[in-house]
């Protein structure tokens, strides 16, 4: 489900219509949003209200203008703009207890047991993952090389090394945009990262 907790109820009601749109699209949805912003700030990490609306029309979405204004008005730093990194942060839904244990859990098997750094190198991670147990990709709804790129593109812009938070972010948009709940969320994990085969 779909949420945010700003402690505003206007707020929250415009982010979450905000979600609802971008997440339609997919897991990827808040992805097209994030580099569209990056695209826009020209490296500034910061845009205002106008970029704002350029970016949303260049996702293909419509958000009302107070709606806009309202999301935009709460995350303002005081000097007319707001940064990509926060608002991103703030759309994006956070996981339950349960399901960011469980991504926890994957990120852990993926770290070496005997050198935990925090860090697991992006080439080991892609590796890794199985993307013919994706569950879509078993329904016949998408090929393999489409699962293995929503990981790839969900990971986007990390520098190197993936950490939990990372793929913690990744899961959070996946849970969105496919709408999953606790269990479905446990079977996809036990599945790509092959959980259940583990010694």
């Amino acid at each position: 489900t779909l949420a945010s907790s700003s402690g505003d109820p206007a707020v929250d009601a415009a982010i979450q219509q905000l979600q609802a749109l971008l997440y339609k699209r997919g897991p990827l949805g808040l992805k097209g949003l994030e580099r569209g912003l990056d695209h826009i700030s020209r490296g500034a990490g910061a845009v205002d209200r106008a970029d704002l609306d350029t970016v949303l029309g260049f996702c293909g979405v419509t958000l009302g203008e107070e709606e806009a204004s309202t999301i935009f008005r709460a995350l303002d730093r005081g000097d007319a703009v707001v940064g990509c990194a926060e608002l991103v942060q703030a759309i994006r839904p956070t996981l339950s207890g349960a399901m960011e244990a469980a991504v926890r859990e994957v990120f852990d098997t993926l770290e070496d047991p005997t050198f935990k750094t925090g860090a697991v190198e992006m080439e080991e991670v892609l590796a890794r993952y199985r993307p013919g147990r994706h569950p879509r990709v078993m329904e016949g709804q998408m090929t393999e090389g489409d699962a293995a790129r929503e990981l790839e593109d969900g990971l986007e812009g990390v520098q190197g090394a993936v950490m939990a938070k990372d793929l913690l972010a990744f899961y959070a948009d996946v849970v969105a945009g496919y709408q999953l709940d606790a269990n479905q969320l446990s079977d996809m994990l036990r599945g790509t990262w092959g959980l259940s085969g583990r010694n």
